[in-house]
């Protein structure tokens, strides 16, 4: 690691985090592999499919339930600690709390009853599906404390019990009663009901533990929860823009292609998608309280958020180059072991696929300047440009040239809102990148995927065993290297001034 780059408290606390946080992703990322690997062999691409549809359709609902409040909650935590007000913010989650409960049992219950009267052979699936949902909603109102509160201890026994408990559940249902695939939706919606009863007691303790008794009135409790809508309602469509990117496709594939397509497009791109997660979710948990942090403090140095947000992506762009590269080595032989034969065929959208979600993952360290200015509205019409574009070549291209299309358009759709993010920072907190850095960094690993093609390996679990070591080797090695060119160069700039 560049330890020049890292100068400020902040910046070390940043690296010490992501390591914190690791084992939250890590943990449930090998627990989704399992999950893949067993349910792909149980389950026909077709019987998958219809999964990967009833979550895809649920998702989207979800966001527009509860990223209004969600976002703001997260955002505005370190704001309410440092102004001395916890009382209020607490009263403002009890009443967000109360509002999206309203709407999500409204929901469901008015589900149950259009299904109990006109598709009665589906009550079951959508029994579970009401109950992921209006559970599954208020987890993911709830989380951001945690990770805002700087609490990674509760957030990761919470997320690395909850998808342990919910594989286990998935396979004690589906082997011991029955291979139906509404077994796995019971299973979400189970786990999400167990786990969120222990999430809202931790986040009342951390809430409650610094709250003195005050009276907040009504309209001053109304004007803030104001100012969370004012923020978190472009925020809404941005995530679900955002989650338009991860499951529109598959509406389009399953129109012009089937549900087999789907089931396969869909088992590689979240087997993908599963381990960037592993990438992203510890560096941004990490990063946004800090960056959050500093905005709330009287001094409010906007030049330290500057170095602090370029620090921070180019520390994920090492992390991220080195996944890149090791995603194109090994993805044949990865998909078939985590997948099996049915499913193999995909494996060519993991490379365009992780190169997406990397651009997007590394665009959300980019667009903090707009959040923090609560410019929420224009992230909003970045993504929503890139959604129409993403959703327009798909509709033209799936139908000629197949699923595989679909992820080359995800990468394009990724690209440009990435572009957008970083113009439209310039006149705010500018987001600033180490491109040089970055680019010897892209070569460092170009030269490590050449050499590594020339390991000729049959069996696919030495081959990734062998030809991945060699290739982080290779990476870091090559790294370690330029690190010490660098500092030999400046010592040299250093002697001769003297």
């Amino acid at each position: 690691m560049d330890t020049t780059s890292i100068k400020s408290n902040d910046n070390k606390k940043f690296v010490k985090d992501i390591i914190g946080y690791a084992p939250s992703k890590l943990i449930p990322a090998f627990i989704a592999l399992l999950w893949s690997y067993i349910f792909t062999r149980v389950f026909t691409p077709d019987e998958y499919g219809i999964y990967s549809l009833a979550t895809a359709i649920i998702m989207p609902l979800m966001t527009m339930m509860v990223e209004w409040a969600g976002q703001p909650i997260g955002r505005f935590y370190a704001e309410y600690i440092e102004k001395k007000q916890p009382g209020l913010y607490f009263e403002i989650i009890k009443k967000i709390t109360k509002i999206i409960s309203i709407i999500a049992l409204t929901i469901g219950f008015m589900s149950i009853i259009i299904t109990a009267l006109f598709f009665n052979k589906f009550i079951l699936v959508v029994l579970a599906l009401v109950v992921y949902l209006i559970f599954n909603s208020l987890t993911l109102l709830l989380t951001p404390i945690l990770p805002s509160s700087m609490d990674m201890r509760s957030y990761r026994r919470l997320e690395v019990l909850r998808n342990s408990f919910r594989l286990i559940l998935a396979c004690i249902l589906v082997f011991t009663l029955e291979k139906n695939i509404v077994f796995l939706i019971w299973a979400d919606a189970i786990a999400s009901f167990l786990f969120f009863l222990p999430l809202y007691k931790k986040v009342n303790m951390v809430l409650s533990s610094s709250i003195k008794k005050e009276v907040t009135d009504k309209k001053t409790l109304n004007s803030h929860i104001k100012r969370f809508s004012r923020y978190g309602i472009p925020m809404m469509f941005w995530f679900l823009f955002s989650q338009l990117l991860v499951v529109g496709d598959r509406f389009v594939i399953q129109f012009f292609l089937g549900s087999y397509d789907v089931g396969v497009y869909t088992a590689n791109y979240m087997l993908i998608s599963g381990f960037s997660s592993i990438l992203n979710a510890p560096i941004t948990l990490a990063a946004f309280p800090v960056i959050y942090k500093i905005w709330a403090s009287k001094d409010r140095d906007i030049n330290k958020i500057e170095d602090t947000i370029e620090n921070m992506t180019y520390i994920f762009a090492i992390i991220a180059i080195c996944i890149i590269g090791g995603t194109y080595l090994v993805a044949k032989p990865f998909a078939s072991i985590a997948l099996g034969e049915e499913y193999l065929a995909g494996y060519k959208i993991l490379t365009p696929v992780v190169l997406g979600l990397v651009l997007m993952n590394i665009s959300t360290l980019g667009h903090k300047g707009l959040e923090l200015f609560e410019q929420t509205k224009k992230m909003s019409v970045f993504l929503g440009i890139a959604t129409v574009v993403k959703i327009t070549l798909n509709i033209i291209l799936v139908p000629q040239f197949g699923y595989e299309s679909a992820a080359w358009t995800t990468l394009l759709s990724y690209f440009i809102y990435c572009l957008l993010v970083w113009k439209s920072t310039k006149k705010l907190i500018k987001w600033k990148i180490k491109w040089d850095r970055i680019s010897i960094l892209a070569v460092i690993a170009i030269i490590a995927v050449l050499i590594c093609q020339f390991i000729k390996i049959n069996n696919p679990y030495v081959y990734i065993l062998v030809v991945g070591l060699a290739y982080v080797f290779l990476y870091f090695s090559g790294y370690y290297l330029y690190l010490k060119y660098r500092t030999r160069g400046k010592s040299a700039v250093s002697f001769t001034k003297k």
